[in-house]
C-alpha cells in the first residue's frame, strides 16, 4: 500500500494525471486479484459494461440503455447475492433437487456494483 501512495505522487509531481490515474486503477486492480483472479475478471467485465453503457446512454439519451445498464448491474449482485438463496427455497418448497454450486459472493460486489449504478 505504501507503494501504491508513493507511485501515485510521484506520477502527480511529474504532472502526468493520466499515468496516476492508471496507476491507482491498476493497483486496484493487482490487489482485487491478488483475493481471486476468477473475480478480477467479473469486475473488468462489469466496469467495462457499464462504461460502454455510460458512453452510449451520454450519447443517445435513450433510456433503452439506462434501464439495461440497471437490469445488467441488479442481475449481476442478484445472482451472487441471491442464487443460493433462491435455489434452496424452491427445493425446499417444491421438493426439486436443483443442484447448484455454491455461489461465493465476490468481494465488495455490492459497493462496486452500486457505484456503478450510482
Amino acid at each position: 500500500m505504501p507503494i501504491v501512495i508513493l507511485g501515485f505522487f510521484i506520477f502527480q509531481k511529474i504532472k502526468n494525471q493520466s499515468i496516476s490515474i492508471l496507476w491507482l486503477i491498476s493497483s486496484s486492480l493487482f490487489f482485487y486479484g491478488w483475493w481471486n483472479t476468477k473475480y478480477l475478471i467479473l469486475i473488468i467485465i462489469s466496469v467495462l459494461t457499464n462504461f460502454a453503457l455510460g458512453l452510449i446512454i451520454e450519447r443517445t439519451r435513450s433510456k433503452v440503455f439506462l434501464i439495461l445498464g440497471l437490469l445488467f448491474n441488479i442481475a449481476l449482485i442478484g445472482y451472487f447475492k441471491y442464487a443460493n438463496f433462491f435455489v434452496d427455497n424452491i427445493n425446499l418448497f417444491i421438493g426439486a433437487n436443483i443442484h447448484l454450486n455454491k455461489v461465493i459472493l465476490p468481494l465488495a460486489i455490492s459497493f462496486f456494483t452500486f457505484q456503478q449504478i450510482a
